[in-house]
């Protein structure tokens, strides 16, 4: 879980899993709180997220 903690030294902020489980999302809240994580769990989900950009 090192990667974790690699990212946010290098000014990574959100994670975004791409799967109908939570699991990475979960587990990454856990060692970088500081970070923002989010699921997309369907494609309607990713259509909406990618709308919002």
């Amino acid at each position: 879980m090192g990667d974790e903690r690699w990212k946010t030294n290098h000014g990574v902020t959100h994670i975004v899993e791409c799967d109908p489980g939570k699991a990475l999302a979960r587990m990454v809240k856990q060692i970088a709180s500081e970070m923002e994580c989010g699921a997309l769990s369907d494609k309607a989900a990713c259509d909406r997220a990618l709308a919002e950009r």
